[in-house]
């Protein structure tokens, strides 16, 4: 795929340089670009003398000016410790225009553990100074288009918190995941330590997301974390697998697929908006006024129980979740008064997490990096029964699996973003957005059950506030921690009744593909 890290393609980071002496990231094979420009313009011209008609021109125009601009487009600022367009949008809170008032904790990724024993101020402290030794962002603030290295004291940015139940644990830590909390004079991180009396404690560390994307930031506190027994932890390989060899015709069925998922992936912010359900948000439209934000932490899910559902019915753990969800939110409409037997078109940004390689001589301590894509994926909440929806939506899923849809989507996003208006790029984030009923993301997570600070995680949670519902999922050992942030005054029973309807379509996949008992984990 050229340089796997597409998000930062500048030489130093390692990337191949080729055609024409510009820098190359591009969404092909490497051994396609030295085709790619006659290739297309080939297929092009054949096109053309076969219809002898104007769409024949543009199959011949088009591909060509696809490949080149793929080739010349600048991705990254020149020098300095490098952001990309989508990081520094965030740094400063721009990825949306005015109108839409997105709040600053709309760009802080939280990572959320519960523990029965709440971890001391000392076993915080040793670990988060190795995660800061070892990473320059987070001893760093944003300035410009670069990140500058400061003085910090990590001392500074822990605070501990005392209640007396869990519940009130819980509760103040959603009050500190709406506060901003981060300016450009200090890195942009903090950690909160709730430890309450009775019940577990909390402790939710907030990071900026312009420093790195949910992924990297789990692997980069690989430092804090351990197996229970408090050897390392092994979290999931996301460097980039081997390129296959291709022939000359999959080389050019390659490109012709980049060149049908770039004009997919443009045209994502067009086309009708969603049904209008008990589910989706009556502001979508303009993706304006105030927001409200709760968190629904689900009950912890059976992975083994997920497991046996997807071997008998052929699919993925992530697409028996995603599927899972759609039911839910079905069940939903349906107990709210919605007429589930019409025809109800709904759609869901999947978060896909990008492989990220490094060469053998990068900085160790600058490999942070949001390098991620927004996939569109329809979720199939009309099908009566639950075994007919996880087809449905294990044939959407396949799409993304199987074409290069990711890929080109993260190339627009990287080589477009520099030279766009900035108002185009809100308007353009803005109406992907409203056309979508949540972000979905699940991610697999250590194999074994862990220990965090020293302690041992009793649930671990990822909480990202966002302009529509947010849908995360993570594993640990043998269970699945699943939460949702959405706006409670528009899905009713958003902490109560959602998460049992979840429950409910998932115990009812399992019961029609042969799987008995409770997806509730021991």
């Amino acid at each position: 795929f050229g340089s796997s890290e597409s998000v930062v393609p500048a030489p130093s980071r390692g990337a191949p340089t080729a055609m024409w002496g510009f820098d190359l990231s591009l969404p092909f094979p490497k051994p396609v670009p030295k085709l790619a420009l006659p290739g297309a313009i080939g297929i092009g011209a054949t096109a053309a003398a076969l219809s002898g008609q104007c769409y024949g021109m543009f199959a011949l125009c088009f591909p060509a000016a696809f490949i080149v601009l793929c080739t010349v487009l600048p991705t990254t600022p020149p020098s300095g410790m490098r952001m990309t367009n989508v990081e520094h949008s965030m740094a400063v809170n721009t990825l949306y225009g005015p109108a839409q008032e997105v709040p600053p904790a709309y760009n802080v990724i939280n990572a959320m553990t519960f523990h029965k024993k709440c971890p001391s101020l000392e076993q915080i402290l040793e670990p988060l100074k190795r995660v800061v030794a070892a990473n320059k962002r987070f001893r760093a603030v944003p300035e410009g288009w670069t990140w500058r290295e400061v003085e910090l004291k990590v001392e500074d940015h822990v605070t501990q918190h005392k209640v007396a139940t869990e519940a009130e644990a819980v509760a103040l830590a959603k009050k500190l995941m709406q506060v901003p909390e981060f300016s450009n004079t200090r890195p942009m991180w903090c950690l909160e330590s709730i430890e309450a009396a009775q019940g577990r404690s909390v402790v939710v560390m907030r990071i900026h997301h312009a420093v790195g994307d949910g992924i990297g930031l789990f692997q980069c506190m690989q430092q804090v974390l351990s197996k229970a027994d408090g050897t390392p932890i092994e979290l999931p390989n996301m460097g980039m697998p081997p390129c296959k060899p291709m022939s000359l015709g999959k080389r050019v069925l390659y490109v012709l697929d980049c060149v049908r998922s770039f004009v997919k992936v443009v045209l994502n912010t067009k086309g009708p908006l969603e049904t209008d359900t008990p589910w989706t948000d009556p502001t979508r439209k303009t993706l304006t006024g105030p927001r409200v934000r709760d968190v629904a932490f689900f009950p912890p899910l059976s992975l083994p129980y997920v497991k046996k559902v997807k071997a008998a019915a052929g699919a993925t753990v992530n697409d028996v979740i995603f599927s899972a969800w759609a039911g839910a939110v079905r069940r939903h409409c349906e107990a709210h008064g919605f007429d589930v037997s019409q025809k109800i078109l709904l759609r869901a940004n999947l978060a896909i997490a990008l492989p990220r390689d490094f060469p053998k001589d990068h900085d160790p301590e600058d490999r942070l990096v949001n390098n991620f894509y927004f996939a569109t994926i329809p979720a199939e909440v009309t099908d009566p029964t639950p075994l007919g929806r996880l087809k449905k939506n294990k044939a959407s899923l396949d799409v993304v699996k199987k074409t290069t849809l990711a890929i080109a989507g993260k190339f627009v996003a990287s080589h477009f973003g520099y030279w766009l208006p900035t108002k185009v790029k809100q308007d353009s984030l803005r109406d992907l957005m409203m056309r979508h009923h949540c972000v979905f993301s699940n991610v697999p997570g250590s194999p074994t059950d862990m220990r965090a600070y020293g302690e041992l995680v009793d649930e671990l949670h990822g909480v990202f506030l966002n302009t529509v519902p947010q849908f995360l999922g993570i594993s640990v050992g043998e269970k699945i921690f699943v939460n949702i942030t959405a706006d409670p005054n528009v899905i009713k029973g958003l902490t109560d009744e959602f998460p049992k309807l979840f429950v409910a379509e998932l115990e009812a996949l399992g019961k029609e593909v042969g799987v008995d008992g409770s997806c509730l984990a021991p």
